[in-house]
């Protein structure tokens, strides 16, 4: 198991503009800089290449309304991107919860 921290990802909704859906946008790319910056400075040594759970935990950077499955995609896209999940089709599990008293992701990754 690892337990992992991130920046509050943006919305699936906002992750890539206009109907074509190509290009990310500025707001993602800037997301997934800081993010990769975040998983650089923590112990990412765990790789999974078999089935995994993951559950994340979100701290709300304010009290705007969001939808909480909007914002699996970014990181699910950012762990595969770094290589700690092989492939996204291996989250065999997922869940995903609003929690209090921190601003960010928690992310827990286990064998499923």
């Amino acid at each position: 198991m690892i337990i992992l921290w991130l920046p509050f990802p943006p919305s699936l909704n906002s992750l890539y503009p206009g109907k074509v859906r190509r290009h990310k946008s500025e707001k993602y790319e800037v997301w997934i800089k800081e993010a990769g910056q975040a998983l650089m400075q923590q112990d990412c040594s765990m790789r999974f290449d078999k089935p995994v759970c993951v559950a994340y935990k979100f701290g709300q950077p304010n009290k705007k309304k969001r939808d909480l499955d909007n914002l699996l995609k970014a990181p699910n896209d950012l762990l595969v991107a770094h290589g700690i999940i092989a492939d996204d089709s291996l989250i065999h599990r997922i869940s995903a919860e609003w929690a209090d008293g921190f601003i960010g992701i928690e992310v827990e990754i286990s064998s499923f």
